[in-house]
C-alpha cells in the first residue's frame, strides 16, 4: 500500500517539498523520509500540532536497524524541515546537529552463499498465494541478486524500461545522474516475462509509463517496502553476520560484484580487462567505487593462489 502524508503537518511537508523542488533540489529520498516521519507522528502523536524533542527522539529510536550514517542523514533532513517550521512557530524543536553519533561504525558487507539465497527466495514464496506482492518481492530480490542493481533503480522501473525481446533493462538517471543499459540473461528474462503476465493480469494497462513492479493495489512498490520485507525474511531465517548484525538488502549488490570477480578468476580471464566492464554494468563512474564492492572470499583467494603458483613455476622454468 502506497504511503501518503496523513498527520497535522501534512500540508507543511508538501509546502516545504514544493519550495525545495522550485529551487532545483532532487527530493525523492527526502520524500521517503518525510512520509515515514509523518506517518509515525500520525500513529503515535495524532493530536500534536508542534514537533517536539520527544517526537524526534522517539522516531529516531525506531531507526536503530539502520546504519548510523543513514540515521544521521535523517537528523539532517528533519533539522532543516524544523528550521522551516520554526519561522512560523518558534515553539518548534530544532534537532541538534549531533543528536546521534554516526559515521564511526564501518559496516562489513555480507556475502550470501547460494543456499542462503535459495532459503530467502523460498521464504518469499510462502506469502499468501493470491497476493501479487509475493511475486513482486520474489522477483525483485532475485533480480537484485542476479544483476547487482540498486533497489531504487528496480523500484523506479516502468514498463517501457524493460525490453524483454532485446533482453535489456534501461536505467534512467540513477546515482551520479548516469543512465545505462543493463543486459540480462535468458533465465532472468524468462522470469520477468512470467511476472509481467501476472502483473498485467492484476493491473490491465498498456501505459508504458506505469511501474513495472507493483503491489496489491497496483501502485509502485517503493524501496522501504522492499527493504522491510527483506529484513523480515532475514530475521525469520536468523541470518547473522560475523559481527552479530543482520545482513542488509544492499549486501546483495556486494554479493553480485564479488561473485562476478570469482567468475572472472574461474574462467581464467584477466581482472584488469573485465573490471571496467563490471564498473559500467554497476553504474559506477570509476573503478574506485567498484573496488569497495569486491570482497575476497576463500574461494577467490584459493583460485588466485593457484594461478600465482602456476605463474611462479613458469617463471622458475624460464630462469633455468
Amino acid at each position: 500500500m502506497k504511503k501518503v502524508y496523513k498527520s497535522y503537518f501534512k500540508e507543511k511537508f508538501k509546502e516545504y517539498m514544493e519550495f525545495r523542488l522550485s529551487l532545483g533540489f532532487a527530493m525523492r529520498n527526502t520524500n521517503y523520509v518525510f512520509i515515514e516521519f509523518d506517518n509515525y507522528i500520525f500513529e503515535k502523536y495524532p493530536k500534536s500540532k508542534i514537533i517536539t524533542r520527544e517526537i524526534i527522539i522517539s522516531y529516531l529510536a525506531t531507526t536503530k536497524h539502520l546504519h548510523s550514517s543513514s540515521r544521521g542523514y535523517r537528523v539532517t533532513l528533519l533539522r532543516v524541515f524544523c528550521k522551516y517550521l520554526y519561522q512560523q512557530n518558534p515553539k518548534t524543536y530544532i534537532p541538534e546537529p549531533k543528536l546521534i553519533k554516526y559515521g564511526k561504525r564501518k559496516v562489513v558487507p555480507y556475502i550470501f552463499n547460494d543456499n542462503e539465497i535459495k532459503s530467502i527466495l523460498r521464504s518469499l514464496k510462502k506469502m499468501p498465494k493470491k497476493n501479487l506482492l509475493k511475486e513482486t518481492h520474489f522477483v525483485i530480490i532475485g533480480l537484485l541478486y542476479s544483476t547487482g542493481l540498486r533497489v531504487g533503480e528496480i523500484s523506479r522501473l516502468n514498463l517501457a524500461d524493460v525490453d524483454l525481446k532485446g533482453k535489456m533493462i534501461f536505467i534512467k538517471r540513477s546515482k551520479f545522474y548516469k543512465s545505462r543499459l543493463v543486459p540480462i540473461s535468458n533465465s532472468v528474462t524468462d522470469i520477468l516475462k512470467l511476472y509481467k503476465l501476472k502483473r498485467l493480469g492484476h493491473k490491465r494497462t498498456t501505459n508504458q509509463e506505469d511501474p513495472f513492479f507493483v503491489g496489491m493495489t497496483g501502485n509502485r512498490v517503493f524501496e522501504n517496502a522492499i527493504s522491510r520485507r527483506f529484513r523480515n525474511v532475514i530475521k525469520s531465517l536468523n541470518l547473522l553476520t560475523d559481527e552479530g548484525t543482520r545482513p542488509r538488502l544492499h549486501d546483495l549488490r556486494h554479493t553480485f560484484a564479488t561473485r562476478s570477480l570469482e567468475e572472472i578468476y574461474e574462467n581464467g580471464k584477466n581482472p584488469e580487462s573485465f573490471l571496467p566492464a563490471l564498473a559500467t554494468y554497476l553504474g559506477h563512474v570509476n573503478l574506485t567505487y567498484t573496488q569497495t564492492y569486491l570482497h575476497p572470499t576463500k574461494h577467490t583467494l584459493k583460485i588466485a593462489g593457484e594461478k600465482f603458483n602456476e605463474y611462479s613455476k613458469k617463471s622458475s622454468k624460464r630462469k633455468l
